[in-house]
């Protein structure tokens, strides 16, 4: 059963929306006195999840302003003309969600898959090993999978009985993240229409975080490196990162020893890896150190040749520089070489 505190600690859930929807709030509401802690909470929301994401967490004082401020705040959103700081928004959200769900009980994880995210979902008891204690049907596995890049997730990986999939609490929490995701995105694409003016004030102001340098320094270009020279196949993987879109386990590889073999510092790489909506810090500073040589056999790798890149589906929009070389890093010292020439 989902109480009055769960609605304010999860408000993604269908059980908030019931709730939000029977109280009729029109946008013009939300300016007046009554309902004017609900949008600075709206605005707190986006403050923290842009600046201090890891600051964000749930007021469960007063369930009713907490469970209107989320859907309030993507409404807010939803005017701001700048994808990757939506995308930033959305990852801080549903990555809050999922760190509160892991101290959640097994059935209060499996109740809100099943009541909002209508998932094929069941408790294992005691079956088979003790570590995985759910059961979640494959399609539902697969549909959330889809942006994972670590090879634990791969279905071929996983043990699967009768059409279900053995995954632990944290692991589901860990797939509802990727749903509320998702669902945030949807929300927040960008509205046509102007702003109501009761709301311009509050835009502004949520325009000039979006403008702070914590957010917007994360998506720079590394230092020194020309991204018009790039060859197709890593501007298409460094465009999608800088979008703050994921990256496979190999495009993810492909990037960073590219970077690193063209003048990029590993702080640089560091930087700008963190645009990514999977960005996890100490796995990424990890990666970056052993392909740049610092750590682990002490060697600097190179990325892989063409042929290689074609076999797993990197090679984007071949040119005519790209039929006369067989490894990206020539590609872009060609480039530069005729750069330097003009």
């Amino acid at each position: 059963m989902i109480s009055e505190r769960d609605k304010a600690r999860y408000p993604f859930t269908t059980e908030s929306a019931d709730y939000v929807k029977k109280l009729r709030i029109e946008v013009a509401d939300l300016i007046t006195e009554p309902y004017k802690p609900i949008l600075k909470r709206a605005e707190e929301r986006i403050r923290l999840a842009l600046l201090k994401p890891d600051d964000l967490a749930p007021q469960e004082h007063d369930p009713s302003i907490e469970i209107l401020s989320f859907p309030t705040s993507i409404m807010l959103m939803a005017y701001i003309d700048n994808e990757n700081v939506k995308r930033r928004y959305a990852v801080a959200e549903s990555k809050g969600f999922s760190k509160k769900l892991k101290t959640e009980s097994l059935e209060k994880v499996i109740e809100i898959a099943q009541g909002t995210y209508y998932w094929n979902i069941k408790s294992k008891g005691q079956n088979l090993r003790e570590t995985y204690e759910i059961f979640l049907h494959f399609i539902d596995y697969i549909k959330n999978i889809k942006n994972m890049n670590d090879l634990k997730w791969k279905l071929t990986n996983r043990y699967l009985k009768d059409g279900y999939v053995e995954i632990t609490k944290n692991e589901a929490t860990r797939l509802i993240e990727e749903e509320i995701q998702r669902k945030i995105l949807k929300k927040t694409k960008n509205r046509k229409v102007e702003p109501p003016k009761a709301l311009k004030e509050i835009l502004e102001t949520i325009k000039l975080i979006t403008m702070e340098k914590t957010v917007f320094e994360t998506f720079d270009t590394p230092s020194g490196i020309k991204v018009e020279n790039m060859p197709p196949c890593i501007k298409k993987l460094f465009d999608s990162l800088s979008a703050g879109g994921r990256l496979s386990h190999l495009g993810r590889f492909t990037l960073t020893s590219f970077l690193v073999n063209t003048g990029a510092t590993e702080e640089d790489v560091m930087n700008f890896f963190k645009s990514a909506s999977d960005f996890d810090e100490n796995k990424t500073k990890y990666q970056i150190e052993h392909i740049s040589g610092r750590k682990g056999g002490k060697t600097k790798y190179k990325p892989p040749k063409c042929d290689t890149l074609k076999t797993h589906g990197l090679c984007f929009s071949p040119d005519e520089i790209c039929n006369r070389i067989v490894h990206p890093l020539t590609y872009y010292r060609l480039k530069m070489k005729a750069l330097k020439k003009k």
